[in-house]
C-alpha cells in the first residue's frame, strides 16, 4: 500500500505533509509538557480538570505517549526509505526534484521534532522506563534514519539544518552544538608567549599596551615627562637647593 502511494506522487505528497504537520506539533512540545492523544487526535496537553478527566476516560496517559511516537517514527522511516528508492528509479526531472524536496524537508522537520522529545524526557524523568524509551526512538529510530538519508540527498538539496548535523556542528542526541565544534579564539586572550617584546611594559615607554582593553588608556603609564617633573620635586632636590640660596642672600646683606 505504502509503495502505490509513493508511486502516486499525489498522494506520496498529501500522506508527507501530514507528516509534516504532525512533526511540527511535536516540535512545539515546551519542557515539562505533555501530547494529547485522546479523540484519535495529535495535540499538545493543556493542563486542566476537563482535560484531565477527558484523557483518564479515554485512557490516554505517558504509555500512549511513548508508544504512539515510537510507531509515527517508524512509520516515517519506512515512509522515507521507499521514498529514497522512488528517488533513485525515477526518470521523470520534475518529479525526481519534488519527491527530493519533500524528503529533505522530513529530515529538517525529524530534527527539529527531538527538541519535543527531549521536552518530554523532562516532563517523565522520574519515569525510568519511558525515559529509556525515549532514548530509545530518538537514537535508534530517529538518528540513524537521519544518518541515511543525509548521505542519499545531494548537496544542492541538503538544508543548512542538515549541512550542520552531516559537518558534525550539532550533537545529534542534544540538539546543541558539538564540543567539538571550532571556536573562534578570542582575539584579546593572554597566553605565555602571546604578547610580543615590544609590546611588554617598560616604565617610561610612551607607548601603552594595545590589545590589553581596559588598560588602553593614556593615563594607564606615567609618562617620561611627568617621571622628570616628579623628580624635580622631591623633597630630597628641594632641600639641596635651601643652603645654596640662604648664602646668596648673606652676600647680599654684606
Amino acid at each position: 500500500m505504502l509503495k502505490t502511494h509513493i508511486k502516486n506522487l499525489p498522494q506520496m505528497e498529501t500522506i508527507a505533509h501530514q507528516y509534516l504537520t504532525k512533526l511540527r506539533i511535536i516540535a512545539k512540545i515546551p519542557e515539562n509538557g505533555q501530547l494529547d492523544l485522546t479523540n484519535n487526535d495529535l495535540n499538545i496537553y493543556t493542563p486542566g480538570f476537563v482535560n484531565w478527566i477527558n484523557r483518564k476516560l479515554q485512557g490516554d496517559g505517558k504509555l500512549n505517549t511513548v508508544t504512539y511516537l515510537r510507531t509515527f517514527y517508524r512509520e516515517i522511516n519506512n515512509f522515507t526509505t521507499e521514498l529514497m528508492k522512488s528517488i533513485e528509479v525515477e526518470q521523470n526531472s520534475v518529479s525526481k526534484s519534488r519527491k527530493t524536496i519533500l524528503l529533505a524537508s522530513l529530515a529538517e522537520k525529524v530534527k527539529v521534532s527531538t527538541v519535543g522529545v527531549e521536552n518530554l524526557m523532562k516532563t517523565y524523568r522520574s519515569w525510568h522506563k519511558i525515559i529509556s524509551t525515549l532514548e530509545s526512538v530518538q537514537q535508534d529510530i530517529i538518528e540513524n534514519q537521519l544518518k541515511n538519508i543525509i548521505l542519499f540527498l545531494p548537496k544542492e538539496y541538503k538544508t543548512d539544518v542538515l549541512k550542520e548535523i552531516e559537518n558534525g556542528q550539532y550533537d545529534m542526541l542534544s540538539n546543541s552544538p558539538s564540543p567539538t565544534q571550532n571556536i573562534p579564539e578570542r582575539k584579546d586572550s593572554l597566553s605565555v608567549g602571546s604578547i610580543p617584546s615590544e609590546s611588554i611594559p617598560i616604565p617610561g615607554s610612551q607607548s601603552p599596551i594595545s590589545h590589553l582593553g581596559a588598560y588602553n588608556t593614556p593615563h594607564s603609564f606615567p609618562q617620561p615627562d611627568l617621571l622628570n617633573s616628579s623628580r624635580s620635586q622631591s623633597p630630597k632636590n628641594a632641600l639641596s637647593k635651601t643652603p645654596e640660596t640662604h648664602s646668596k642672600k648673606k652676600k647680599k646683606d654684606r
